[in-house]
This record gives structure tokens, sequence and C-alpha cells, in this order.
């Protein structure tokens, strides 16, 4: 079953510990999920790092992980921390 997702327009340090509860519960048992990015417009060090450990953790139980939507805030953190494998290691259109 594939779980879908969309994150809030902002995954900023303030925002981290809300959407990592709504991530894990929608990975929770799930054998692949779909996170929508598309509204996000603001990304910083933490929503990034936040983002990987989801790809690592999707890696360690090998659930299908895809990203989905379009980011410009998205890709320009990634980017600028050095983050790519976070694109990389998933679809994101």
């Amino acid at each position: 079953m594939v779980e879908v997702i969309s994150l809030d327009p902002r995954l900023e340090i303030r925002d981290v510990e809300t959407a990592r509860v709504r991530l894990m519960q929608a990975a929770a048992g799930a054998e692949s999920l779909s996170v929508d990015v598309s509204r996000l417009t603001a990304v910083d060090t933490a929503g990034a790092q936040l983002l990987l450990a989801l790809v690592r953790e999707a890696e360690r139980r090998g659930m299908e992980l895809e990203f989905c939507g379009k980011s410009t805030a998205l890709e320009g953190a990634l980017a600028s921390l050095g983050l790519d494998e976070v694109s990389a290691r998933c679809t994101l259109r």
C-alpha cells in the first residue's frame, strides 16, 4: 500500500518535530511512501536533515520512498548543504 503525505509550506527547525511525527506515522507499516514537497517554500538545515533521515530509514526498512512535486526551496537547501543524495536516492520531479 502506498501512503501519500503532503508537507506543509515550511520545513524549518520549529516545524521539524511535527513533520517528523507525521512522516513516521505515515511510514509505519507502509511498503511505499510518497512525500509531496510541492508546497515547500522554506527549508532549513533541520528540515533537510529530517528528509535525509527519512531516506536512510526507508533504505534500512526496504521501503520505497518517493519525493514528488517541485520545490525550489528544497532543491536549493539540499544543494547548499551537500545533501544531493536525498534527491539522488528518490524521485524528485
